[in-house]
Parts: C-alpha cells; sequence; structure tokens
C-alpha cells in the first residue's frame, strides 16, 4: 500500500522504521522550501552569467597584466583598418582595429585592439607598445587587447551568485533526503520566532528558535516558507511541542513531519 503522508498511522510508521529509512516516493518526490525556491533562479543567474561572460569578459586581462609588467618596449605603427564592432558599452560603439608594427629587430608584427568610440582612421599612424621577449603581445597606446574594459569583469558576478544558490539548493535537498532517512525523532517547543532583514522572493524570511525536549538543546533555523512559518507561529500560540525529525550532528537541520500532509 502506498505511503498516505495524511495518515497518522502511516506517517508514524515512517519515522518508527530502524535508519537508514526507505523514503517512500510520496515524500522523495516532494522538494525542500528552499531548494524549490532556488532552483530556477539559480540557473537564470548562471545562464545570463555564461551568456554575458561571453560578450563582455574581459579575457585579454591576463596579457595586458602580462605587457604592463614588462619589460616592454614602444615602437611606431599603421593602422591598417578600421571597424565598428556588434558591441556597445554605455551606448557608445566598440571599434576594431587591425594594425601593423616593426619590433627591435625590424621583424613586422600585425595585431588588433580595441577602443570604445572611434579613436584612428585607416592608415593613422599610432604608437606601439610590445613585449620586448614576445612582440606577439602588443597594444596600441590608448587601445585595449579586447572587446571589453575591465569593468567587463563585473559579469563574472552572475555565475558566481547562481553557482552560489545552486550550492545551497543542492545542500538543502540532500539534507533534506539525509534527514528523511538518518534523522531523529523527537519533538521541541518553539522559543522564538523572529523576522530577519532578509526576503526571498518577495516574502520575509524568519528565524525559528525551537527547544528539543530530549535533551534541551537549542537550534536555529530561517526560513521564507509560509507553511513553515504558520505552523511555527499556530505551536507557538498554543504553547504545544511539535513533533520534529532533526539531525543531532547539525542542529539547525531539521523537518517537521506534519508538515508533509498534502
Amino acid at each position: 500500500m502506498a505511503f498516505d503522508p495524511n495518515s497518522p498511522h502511516d506517517l508514524n510508521a515512517f519515522l518508527a522504521m530502524p535508519t537508514p529509512r526507505r523514503i517512500p516516493p510520496t515524500l522523495k518526490l516532494r522538494k525542500d522550501p528552499a531548494a524549490k525556491t532556488l532552483w530556477i533562479p539559480s540557473l537564470m543567474f548562471i545562464a545570463m552569467g555564461a551568456l554575458l561572460s561571453w560578450v563582455f569578459l574581459p579575457l585579454h586581462l591576463p596579457k595586458q597584466w602580462k605587457l604592463d609588467r614588462g619589460p616592454a618596449l614602444e615602437a611606431t605603427g599603421q593602422v591598417l583598418n578600421e571597424k565598428p564592432t556588434k558591441l556597445s558599452i554605455n551606448k557608445t560603439k566598440v571599434y576594431q582595429y587591425h594594425y601593423r608594427f616593426s619590433g627591435e629587430n625590424g621583424a613586422v608584427h600585425e595585431g588588433e585592439a580595441f577602443t570604445t568610440g572611434s579613436r584612428w582612421n585607416e592608415g593613422a599612424k599610432i604608437d606601439i607598445r610590445y613585449l620586448q621577449n614576445d612582440p606577439s603581445v602588443s597594444v596600441p597606446v590608448g587601445a585595449r587587447m579586447g572587446k571589453g574594459d575591465k569593468m567587463g569583469a563585473l559579469v563574472l558576478l552572475f555565475p558566481v551568485l547562481g553557482s552560489l544558490l545552486l550550492t545551497y539548493a543542492v545542500r538543502a535537498h540532500f539534507g533534506r533526503k539525509g534527514l528523511l532517512q538518518n534523522g531523529r525523532v523527537g519533538t521541541a517547543k518553539i522559543a522564538a520566532i523572529q523576522p530577519t532583514l532578509t526576503r526571498v522572493n518577495n516574502q520575509q524570511q524568519y528565524k525559528l528558535t525551537l527547544t528539543r525536549d530530549d535533551d534541551g538543546g537549542t537550534a536555529v533555523h530561517r526560513t521564507h516558507d509560509p507553511a513553515e512559518i504558520a505552523y511555527a507561529e499556530e505551536k507557538l500560540r498554543e504553547g504545544l511541542p511539535a513533533p520534529i525529525l532533526y539531525d543531532p550532528r547539525k542542529p539547525k537541520r531539521w523537518l517537521f513531519p506534519e508538515l508533509w500532509k498534502a
């Protein structure tokens, strides 16, 4: 017979199982509130960050830093052609230049550089700064090696934030699974419910503090799940203990089994 979370008999039978418990499919399919809320935003941040990084990330910076460390030399070069790119920064078109110059040994070198806004025309004489030991690393004075400028590195905040959110969601998901399999059954009294300064998906986050009845231990948990907050408020108002499934090694992790009801 399938597990029915609305049945006190089925719920008590599951909690009484020896660990590791076999998780019924009905419970396995239920998502942790934090994980369920963060999956889509985290993936959106990662996807947006990947796209923006492809366009704006200044991948030329390692070469630029290498040139800045030197030793570097300067030479007079010439713009072979100038053309606008599809990229604009602050509504100003980015231009690409193909240029040529001769190194100190007379060898001819060519390169590409970029500026925000048009700076030189085809055939213009320009000053080139190049790495003495590797003339292929060069850039005209006043230009840069890549389309994006240094501020383009800020686009990395999107995939980093997305990865952090995804990591939190994955940990919440597997943390819930671990509690279902190996959590200790007990009861606790809600000691305090305090609003925090954080909002998640336009929902107020609260800090729940409870005191376990078996060992008197105190645990704190932050949540923005309306059902969890309402349940804790009801228990606090009535002064009744709440059944919990918790990890004694990580007291911030607990579940309210009575919230599994469909």
